[in-house]
């Protein structure tokens, strides 16, 4: 039996780190390490499943079941194929967030890590690059999963609007989809932004943190590091080091994106056969 017995797939910047934290609580699963990238990276692939297992089990402290997640195993073409050959039972979790705002945030993201730059604009970093535009066709993403042999029903779709307002209530959806029996653990972490949208007061500030989180990552430190993550204090310390990111779209960004996502929305809510929590994208037959 594989190892790693659930996914989460993403989208980026929708909330997939919160879940991951908020599920290593819950004392009938774990997720020792989140992003391997191994279904999306070819380098990392190539190295086959045993390595990839290797690399889990060296954070695994033996008790509950397995997940990992990976927020672009859901927009990198070849990982549904790969992951179903992995484990074809696998249950798999999506959190989806309006396209719009998910492009703004990912564009703000790479603004904090001096990726970009921000005077350019989003839209020039949308053509520049276009993969992180992909990561917001749904629909297109979520087709080739039940192309590649998962049925629908093993594909639980969570909307990042609907666990701002009631996280617990999505929380247990998850915990349902994956079969545990305490349905009503609730996580430390529940109440705990995890990895928000934000601009930095002193990058080499940043860049320590990033130094010593990746320093606790390590097989020897990962059990500190829940622990002292748990505490909420590292989150505290990155706060202090933030200032507001009340940055905003133009209309004519927004009009923009929203007429390059508007097609996808249309079919997602036909996969989904539900209406989509996003009022910019009104379809009247849905209504």
């Amino acid at each position: 039996m594989p190892l790693v017995e659930f996914f989460g797939i993403g989208a980026p910047r929708s909330g997939t780190s919160w879940i991951a934290k908020c599920l290593d609580e819950h004392p009938e699963l774990a997720v020792p390490i989140k992003e391997t990238h191994h279904f999306s990276r070819e380098y990392e692939y190539k190295k086959g499943a045993k390595f990839y297992e290797s690399r889990i089990a060296e954070f695994y402290s033996g008790l509950g079941r397995v997940g990992e997640f990976c927020p672009n195993y859901l927009a990198v073409k070849p990982c549904a194929e790969r992951l179903y050959s992995y484990n074809p039972q696998a249950p798999l979790i999506v959190i989806l967030r309006n396209p719009i705002d998910r492009a703004f945030s990912h564009f703000l993201f790479e603004v904090r890590h001096g990726q970009v730059d921000i005077n350019n604009g989003i839209l020039s970093y949308l053509d520049s690059r276009h993969e992180y535009l992909m990561h917001g066709y749904y629909h297109k993403c979520l087709q080739r999963y039940t192309e590649a042999g998962f049925s629908r029903e093993k594909i639980l779709i969570l909307f990042y609007e609907e666990v701002n307002v009631d996280p617990i209530a999505e929380y247990k959806k998850i915990l349902v989809h994956l079969g545990v029996k305490d349905v009503d653990f609730v996580p430390v972490n529940m109440a705990q932004k995890v990895n928000e949208t934000r601009l930095l007061r002193n990058r080499y500030v940043e860049h320590f943190f990033d130094i010593v989180d990746r320093l606790f990552k390590t097989p020897k430190l990962i059990f500190f590091r829940r622990l002292i993550s748990r505490t909420g204090i590292p989150s505290r310390l990155r706060t202090y080091n933030s200032k507001s990111a009340k940055l905003s779209l133009t209309e004519a960004e927004r009009s923009s994106l929203r007429d390059r996502f508007y097609s996808d929305v249309a079919d997602l809510e036909k996969w989904l056969g539900r209406k989509v929590p996003w009022s910019e994208f009104f379809f009247s037959s849905n209504r």
